[in-house]
Formats: C-alpha cells, sequence, structure tokens
C-alpha cells in the first residue's frame, strides 16, 4: 500500500473557523478562508521560526511575529463576518495582522503551521 500524507491538499482553499471568544458557538462566526500551504512551505515557515534567534541566543519574538505576519498575509484568502474596533471590515490577511485581535491572529497563524498531519490512529500509535 502507498502512504498517502493526510491532511489537505497544498493549495485548496478551506474554511477555518477560530475558537477564541466562542467565535465557533456564534451564529455568525468569524470564518477565515486559508490556502493550504505545501508541506514544503510549513517547513520553511517553521524552519525560520525556530532559527529565529537574537546574538545572544534568546528568542527573537519581533522576528517570529513578522515570519507569523508574512505567513498570515500569504495564506489567508479571506474573512468573513469580522471587523475592527474602528468599524472597518477585516477582510484579508493583511488587515488581520493589523487590526484583528490577538487571540484569533494567533490561532490562524498556528493552522497555517500546523505541523501534525498524523491520522488519530498514527497519534495513538506514535506515543
Amino acid at each position: 500500500m502507498t502512504r498517502r500524507v493526510h491532511g489537505h491538499s497544498p493549495g485548496q482553499v478551506r474554511r477555518f473557523v477560530p475558537t477564541a471568544f466562542g467565535n465557533a458557538a456564534d451564529t455568525s462566526p468569524v470564518v477565515v478562508r486559508l490556502r493550504e500551504p505545501t508541506e514544503g512551505e510549513r517547513r520553511g515557515i517553521l524552519a525560520a521560526i525556530a532559527m529565529s534567534s537574537r546574538p545572544d541566543g534568546a528568542p527573537d519574538f519581533s522576528r517570529v511575529r513578522e515570519l507569523q505576519d508574512d505567513a498570515i498575509v500569504r495564506f489567508v484568502d479571506g474573512i468573513e463576518n469580522y471587523s475592527g474596533a474602528n468599524g472597518e471590515p477585516i477582510a484579508m490577511g493583511e488587515q488581520l495582522v493589523t487590526h484583528g485581535e490577538t487571540e484569533i491572529y494567533r490561532e490562524v497563524a498556528e493552522e497555517i503551521v500546523r505541523a501534525t498531519r498524523l491520522s488519530n490512529l498514527e497519534k495513538k500509535q506514535k506515543n
């Protein structure tokens, strides 16, 4: 049997509903349309984040945030039902980076680089 990579097809646009602030239970939740990165793109982002350190070896959180910003701009294809404090729509990744709430921003960034694509059975077998 040929092994197949688990997960969504690269390039596929899919819906992601963040859970922060009870969003998933809302009657009109914030919905983020994500373009699925390739495994190579995902590894590149994760490697860059892992290598982001200051000369003293401490994590460079500004650089990590820049990498997350870039991933959100690259892989968010659109956002529904979300507006900023100024009432303007947050409809694309650029707007999420600038005006979105930290909790939703964080969930979206984590969803883009989510490294584990193992099935539940494979996860249990690895432990």
